[in-house]
């Protein structure tokens, strides 16, 4: 009897000591949890997104837009009211584009129709097809793209520098806004590598040259990276990209863009054949930006180009550039607005 009752005063002196020491984690673990939610990064939120209206009269060519086999890609990069370098549109002039756009007639359509439509499978394109696309993934693409494309009715491809969403804030993407756009069904993602919008050093003395075309300098062994280790290199960052897509609840990616539109290696030309390899093991399309009158059909080999639109790309003279590209459907000139 005296056992039992020495066994029931232990075990209510355990549980006693156990809810005292469970009180005393909760008493740090509150202040602890404040303190994080008080100084934990800014940004963790999606960012407000800007309402920019549309043009009550689109611009038009005074002429309906023909018709057309093929696809029409456009690129763009980031979009800001304080347009800073070429690269740079103002939100008033997108949405002046896209309004054009849609009044033209042209439609838009995702990565997976573009790759079908490219690769010879069943896929029913509009009448004039267009691949409207942003490298980079900057927050801007979030804040006053994303609303003027749902206004429009659009939907865009966003090619992603995977290493930098969730970083340098607020320039690039959060990882939460990537999903939010990928959960709109506007948005298709592709790679623009992991950690490779970049340069290197080519050659150890103060030259560079991008990330993914060239052999890199190694200033401890003072010689260039082998041919194997730039092969190990870019492989690794390629699949850090998709990998990275992947684990955020993105498809696996079916196109890449090429940063700076760097497809041929400085100092090692084996080095690019290489590359096209490790790409096309990986990717079933590859994307450039060259501003060409391209008009992208069945049957062409990567790299694609794209035509890029830059802040001095008015809304007539990108009109008129995909009209010449219907026309044409070749490689041609870039037309200055008149």
């Amino acid at each position: 009897m005296k056992l039992h009752r020495r066994a029931a005063r232990h075990a209510v002196n355990g549980g006693l000591k156990l809810l005292a020491v469970t009180l005393a984690l909760l008493a740090l673990a509150v202040p602890a949890y404040a303190y994080w939610e008080s100084t934990r990064p800014p940004g963790v939120e999606l960012a407000p997104q800007v309402e920019v209206p549309l043009p009550e009269s689109p611009v038009t060519l005074g002429e309906p837009m023909p018709d057309y086999e093929g696809v029409i890609a456009l690129c763009y990069h980031d979009i800001s009211p304080t347009a800073s370098d070429a690269y740079v549109v103002t939100p008033r002039s997108f949405a002046a584009q896209m309004a054009a756009l849609k009044a033209a007639g042209f439609e838009t359509i995702s990565l997976d129709e573009f790759n079908a439509y490219m690769h010879g499978e069943p896929v029913d394109l509009p009448a004039k097809p267009l691949l409207l696309t942003f490298d980079d993934g900057t927050k801007s693409n979030w804040v006053y793209a994303d609303p003027i494309i749902e206004e429009v009715g659009f939907e865009a491809s966003n090619f992603l520098s995977t290493a930098n969403v969730s970083h340098h804030q607020p320039y690039y993407l959060l990882w939460e806004e990537v999903e939010a756009m990928q959960e709109s069904g506007r948005w298709s993602f592709g790679s623009h590598t992991d950690d490779g919008h970049g340069f290197v050093d080519t050659d150890g003395h103060g030259h560079e040259g991008p990330f993914l075309t060239n052999r890199q300098w190694l200033p401890r062994l003072r010689r260039l990276e082998t041919r194997g280790e730039y092969e190990a290199r870019i492989e690794a960052d390629i699949d850090r990209s998709i990998a990275r897509l992947q684990a955020h609840g993105l498809p696996r990616p079916t196109a890449f863009a090429y940063p700076f539109s760097a497809v041929e290696a400085s100092n090692d030309p084996l080095a690019a054949r290489l590359l096209r390899r490790l790409l096309s093991d990986r990717f079933a399309d590859q994307l450039v930006n060259r501003s060409e009158d391209t008009l992208i059909g069945p049957g062409m080999s990567s790299p694609l180009s794209r035509i890029e639109v830059f802040q001095g790309t008015t809304t007539r003279a990108l009109l008129k550039q995909a009209r010449h590209t219907i026309e044409h459907g070749e490689t041609g000139r870039h037309l200055a607005d008149g």
